[in-house]
C-alpha cells in the first residue's frame, strides 16, 4: 500500500524537488537520470523480489519473467521540459549500478540519533517517511518490529530514518519534532507514539503543533525548552528539507519509500516483500 503523493509545481519550485541533488545543492544529471529509471526500477525489482521469494533464490528454478511498464498515477502536473513519453527498459548493467549508486545514500554514522542497528551492519535500509502517513504507520506498527527482531538485533541490517513530510503543515511540524526529541536521544520513542494507531487516527493539524508535541516530548522524559528551541532552529528546518530532497532526487513521489541497501521498494508492502528484498542483498553482499 502506497500513498502517492506528487509534489505540486509550487513545492516543487520551493524545495528544490527531484531535479535538486541534496549533495550539491544543484540540479544534476545524475538525480535527472535516477527520477527517470527509478520508477522502472521499482516495477523490475517488485517482480523480482516475487520470482525470489518463490524461488528461494535459486535461478535455475525461475521462468523468464515479463517486467511491467510502470503508469504514472499522476495526473495533475505538467512534464517537464527534458520528459520522454517513453523510456527503454534498463540493462541488467544500468540496474546493479543503479542499485549500487542509491546504496551510498546511507550514512552510516555512528552517533546518528535517526539510525538502529550496527554502523557496521552488512545492509542499511533507508526509511523515506511521513508522520502522517497512515500506511507509514501501518509499516511502522507491524512490519518493523518484525525486522529488527530478526535482522537488526541480529547485526545483518542497520535501518536510517529520512523525513519525507509530503502531508501538509502537520507532517512539517512532525517531522521538526522528531529531529527536536533526535537531539535528545529519544527519536525512535518519539515516533512509536506519533505512530500509535488510535493517536494517529485521532491526530488533527493542532496535534502536531509545537507546544502539543512538546508535551509529548515531556511525557518521555525530554527538556521542554530545549525541544521547542530546537523545533524552531534554522538548522532543524534545513536537515528535513534535505531529507525530503533527497526523496525526491531518487524519484519516489510518495510515501512509505524504502532503499534496501540501494534497492528501492515502493510502499507499506507485505512482510515477504521486505524479507526477500534483506535476503537477497544479504546474499549478493557476502557473494562481493
Amino acid at each position: 500500500m502506497l500513498l502517492h503523493l506528487a509534489p505540486s509545481k509550487f513545492e516543487r519550485r520551493t524545495l528544490n524537488s527531484a531535479k535538486t541533488d541534496k549533495r550539491s545543492n544543484s540540479p544534476t544529471k545524475s538525480a535527472k537520470r535516477r527520477s527517470l529509471l527509478v520508477p522502472i526500477l521499482i516495477a523490475v525489482v517488485a517482480v523480482g523480489l516475487i520470482v525470489f521469494s518463490l524461488t528461494g533464490g535459486d535461478d535455475e528454478n525461475s521462468a523468464p519473467t515479463a517486467t511491467p511498464t510502470p503508469t504514472s498515477t499522476d495526473n495533475t502536473s505538467e512534464p517537464e521540459e527534458d520528459f520522454q513519453p517513453t523510456q527503454p527498459e534498463p540493462s541488467d548493467e544500468e540496474i546493479d549500478e543503479m542499485v549500487a549508486e542509491l546504496s551510498t545514500f546511507s550514512h552510516r554514522e555512528a552517533d546518528d540519533p535517526l539510525a538502529m542497528g550496527d554502523v557496521d551492519a552488512p545492509l542499511v535500509m533507508i526509511v523515506y517517511s511521513d508522520f502522517q502517513c497512515p500506511f507509514c504507520g501501518e509499516w511502522a506498527r507491524t512490519t518493523m518490529p518484525v525486522l529488527v527482531e530478526k535482522y537488526v538485533d541480529s547485526g545483518d541490517l542497520r535501518i536510517e530514518w529520512r523525513d519525507m513530510a509530503v502531508l501538509g503543515n502537520g507532517s512539517q511540524d512532525a517531522a521538526l519534532a522528531g529531529r527536536a526529541a533526535a537531539n535528545q536521544g529519544k527519536f525512535w520513542e518519539f515516533s512509536d507514539v506519533l505512530y500509535d494507531e488510535e493517536w494517529q487516527a485521532a491526530a488533527t493539524d493542532d496535534s502536531y503543533g509545537a507546544e502539543a508535541m512538546a508535551d509529548i516530548a515531556v511525557d518521555l522524559g525530554m527538556d521542554r525548552e530545549q525541544f521547542l528551541a530546537d523545533i524552531a532552529d534554522a538548522d532543524t528546518e534545513a536537515a528535513v528539507e534535505a531529507d525530503r530532497d533527497e526523496a525526491w532526487s531518487i524519484g519516489f513521489t510518495g510515501t512509505p519509500a524504502f532503499l534496501v541497501e540501494g534497492l528501492p521498494v515502493m510502499g507499506a508492502q507485505p512482510l515477504d516483500t521486505f524479507e526477500s528484498a534483506i535476503e537477497k542483498r544479504l546474499g549478493e553482499v557476502q557473494e562481493n
